[in-house]
């Protein structure tokens, strides 16, 4: 399997938006355009990331099952640098001109550089 850094944004958007306070989802994980299993190997990653907080079941086949909790606070501040599109594409392009691997951790700091250059100098 070949990570997806689109797919590990669009899990946390989509637990983000699908788990209420008191944990758990409250609609089965399906991200359009990837398979369960993908699915479940990119949601195993965040967990072990410290992204998400679940655990993982799994068989001779694999991943059978994931249990998504809640997102941990690494999750949640993650979403909050990379959820706008414009800071979001301006990661993935400057990483794709650069020619550096993008991984989440890196276009989560990546983004957190874009925002705070935003902001006004006190």
């Amino acid at each position: 399997m070949k990570k997806d850094i689109d797919l590990s944004r669009k899990i946390l958007l989509f637990v983000e938006e699908h788990s209420p306070p008191e944990g758990g989802l409250d609609k089965p994980l399906e991200i359009d355009g990837y398979n369960a299993p993908t699915v479940r190997a990119h949601v195993d990653l965040l967990i072990k990331g410290g992204y998400l907080e679940g655990r993982v079941m799994s068989g001779p086949n694999g991943i059978n099952v994931v249990d998504i909790r809640r997102l941990t606070n690494l999750g949640h501040d993650a979403i909050k640098a990379i959820e706008e599109e414009s800071i979001w594409g301006k990661v993935k392009r400057g990483a794709l001109q650069k020619g550096v691997p993008l991984t989440i951790d890196i276009a989560v700091q990546w983004a957190k550089a874009e925002i705070r250059a935003r902001l006004p100098h006190l």
